[in-house]
């Protein structure tokens, strides 16, 4: 099983299932990948379902992520700041911190 990380705009347009990204959101539910969030990322992909699809997709997508064994928790302990014009998303965190959380499998 593969462990990812899913950028916001990513997964908003996976959700579509008219999306050519569609199988990610598949792949997530069928438990085929298996995903890392943060709390910061999840409160951005409820911001952004509520934006864009409404209270009914976040109340059906939220508990996804809340409850599938598939979906990795894993809060950052140091932002590495990289980005400056648009600190949103600032979300790049060290790399042993992704080693931690699964993302980086190598020594």
């Amino acid at each position: 099983m593969f462990t990812v990380l899913i950028d916001t705009n990513v997964m908003m347009v996976a959700l579509s299932p008219k999306s050519n990204l569609h199988w990610l959101y598949q792949a997530l539910v069928a438990g085929k990948i298996a995903i890392v969030v943060s709390n910061e990322i999840i409160l951005e992909y409820e911001a952004q379902l509520r934006f864009r699809y409404g209270d009914s997709v976040v109340a059906e997508f939220l508990p996804i992520l809340r409850e599938a064994p598939n979906v990795i928790d894993c809060e950052p302990h140091f932002k590495c700041n990289l980005l400056t014009q648009d600190p949103d998303d600032n979300k790049v965190r060290s790399r042993l911190h992704y080693r931690k959380c699964g993302l980086f499998n190598y020594t």
